[in-house]
């Protein structure tokens, strides 16, 4: 089980949320009553760790900063210039699976920061069209991308799920990256890549799908909506209505949940950073509520009741 905001928090479970982390990630049983007696064990005190520790709390019931919080969270947790878990050699190939020309337009969605798209660059010398719809990685993008040298190459557009009409013919191949979990059309979605598809050109849909509708639940909080998460079989009936015609369908589970365990082991430093006071209480906060919601997600995905997929579709010539 992993820890809720409160244990995050509170500076004298620090060590026990950390040791249960370690567990959950090792598969390993844990048991309280164990920790608890070894954490004693160890226990030694540090000059001004108590204050270090109290300041979190002092300062826990201060208003939430903005947006740079939940992108600094989000960052510790996925990687720098990540929003979601990804692996940059697994990204890169987005552009060989479309098959687009080098000078060809590459349309990405969602790609959050700018670590996806570098990854993509180093295989596709051309233009990007890039729709981002998170509000926090939106306002951070334009100058990530900059730095990272793709300021010429990328165009950014925000992207309103309601209001996203596609240009007719125009890309050379699409990249999404979740827009089918959270779209509240995917069929309006479906047809819309379709549209700015040149013919015989490729869209990669990398999505959560789900054995049958889960249902709504708080598994992702307010920022998911479980309902939008279709059965594959429904996933690939609702391309085919849209006029594509699928090519592949590969399940990702068991590497995406490695990649969810890679970041909870960054997580074991990010509350080392939290016992030394350098953390601010708005990316704890953040860091917390990510753990709560990737923990229901988690259990998800390993029960198979959620799965995480790459479906390549074309459009027919």
């Amino acid at each position: 089980m992993l820890p809720n905001l409160k244990s995050l928090l509170e500076p004298e479970k620090l060590a026990l949320t950390r040791a249960r982390l370690h567990a959950w990630w090792e598969g390993e049983e844990f048991n309280e009553e164990e920790a608890r007696a070894a954490l004693a064990a160890k226990a030694k005190p540090v000059d001004g760790a108590g204050d270090a520790l109290g300041s979190i709390g002092a300062i826990a019931d201060e208003p939430l900063e903005p947006a740079e919080p939940r992108i600094q969270a989000l960052e510790v947790l996925w990687g720098h210039d990540r929003v979601t878990p990804g692996e940059a050699l697994d990204e890169k190939l987005h552009a060989t699976r479309t098959g687009l020309p080098a000078t060809g337009t590459l349309c990405v969605l969602g790609p959050g920061l700018s670590a996806p798209l570098a990854a993509m660059a180093e295989a596709h010398p051309g233009p990007f069209k890039v729709f981002e719809w998170r509000d926090e990685a939106l306002a951070a993008l334009g100058g990530r991308v900059k730095r990272a040298g793709l300021g010429d190459r990328c165009e950014i557009v925000k992207l309103d799920f309601d209001l996203f009409f596609a240009p007719a013919g125009v890309w050379d191949g699409v990249v999404s990256l979740d827009e089918f979990t959270y779209a509240p059309s995917p069929s309006r979605l479906a047809v819309q890549i379709a549209k700015g598809l040149k013919p015989g050109c490729v869209a990669v849909l990398e999505t959560y799908v789900a054995d049958v509708r889960i249902g709504a639940s708080s598994a992702f909080a307010t920022a998911f909506s479980e309902p939008h998460i279709m059965p594959v079989a429904d996933l690939r009936e609702t391309l085919k209505g849209a006029g594509l015609t699928l090519e592949d369908d590969e399940d990702l589970t068991s590497a995406h949940i490695e990649l969810a365990k890679a970041g909870f082991r960054r997580l074991e430093e990010a509350l080392s950073t939290v016992a030394q006071g350098g953390m601010g209480a708005g990316v704890a906060r953040e860091i917390a509520w990510e753990a709560e919601s990737w923990g229901k997600r988690l259990a998800l995905l390993s029960s198979g009741k959620l799965q995480r997929r790459r479906l390549i579709a074309r459009r027919p010539d």
